[in-house]
């Protein structure tokens, strides 16, 4: 993947998204925890631990969701200004997603296979947000409400009952990162030449993680476990190369169409 490539933005979301995923992959193999939830005979260092591995594991989810948004971006840079009936169809379609989301909230408390209506609606946000139109926000206050609001999808991952609250919390993190990726100050940094090697060894973790949760997990074909497939779907391993295949494509048509003329 050619780092130098991307733009600023997609940096700062891709950056954030497979580090987000790096970091679970480290916690999956360096923390030994033996419960999910804290028990009464565990020490408070247990605690801490626990309760750490449960938050990277909720945070890998919102990464899958930012990547989603990347993608998103990078389908609006190809395509600026798409018709409102194809507008209006995707956003009926992020609805209904929603729908099966509060769905599969219902009947468990763990719709791994209805994530993808997260996923998709994070695509659509991505997709139809022109950022560079929003009005200019500070940095800090930027960082402050997407902080805020992991925290916060963290902590109704955790409940036992009307989880598709989290949607509410997960949605806004998306946008206002998307907001965050097109500050000026993060653009800045993104601009640097050491963002290239270390974006470039994320997304390599990255995807050998998503590899590693495909592997890990049995009958991986049964539409139960469809996340790990989305994870893999989403990487910038996958989705950059083919983004740049395309989009060369494109130009060799409009060159030969503008050659035949």
């Amino acid at each position: 993947m050619k780092t130098q490539r991307l733009s600023p933005s997609s940096r700062f979301l891709v950056g954030v998204s497979t580090l987000l995923i790096t970091l679970q992959l480290i916690s999956h193999y360096t923390i030994g925890a033996d419960h999910i939830f804290p028990v009464e005979s565990q020490t408070l260092g247990d605690h801490v631990l626990n309760w750490i591995s449960v938050g990277l594991a909720q945070l890998w989810l919102m990464a899958l969701t930012l990547l989603a948004a990347w993608i998103g971006q990078l389908f609006q840079s190809a395509f600026p200004n798409p018709g409102k009936a194809f507008m209006w169809v995707l956003m009926a379609l992020a609805i209904i997603g929603f729908g099966l989301y509060v769905y599969g909230c219902t009947i468990t408390y763990w719709p791994r296979w209805f994530f993808g209506s997260c996923i998709f609606s994070a695509f659509v946000i991505g997709f139809l947000v022109h950022v560079e139109n929003v009005s200019r926000h500070a940095t800090f206050e930027l960082i402050a409400v997407a902080v805020s609001l992991a925290l916060v999808y963290t902590a109704t991952c955790l409940l036992p009952r009307h989880r598709w609250i989290d949607f509410f919390v997960l949605m806004p993190f998306v946008y206002y990162m998307l907001l965050l990726s097109n500050d000026s100050s993060i653009k800045r940094i993104m601009e640097k030449d050491w963002v290239s090697p270390i974006l470039i060894v994320l997304a390599t973790v990255s995807f050998i993680s998503a590899i590693i949760y495909l592997v890990r997990v049995k009958s991986w074909l049964h539409i139960e476990f469809l996340l790990p497939i989305w994870g893999i779907i989403v990487q910038p391993v996958i989705v950059y190369p083919l983004f740049l295949l395309c989009r060369g494509k494109s130009e060799n048509d409009k060159k030969g169409r503008s050659a035949t003329r």
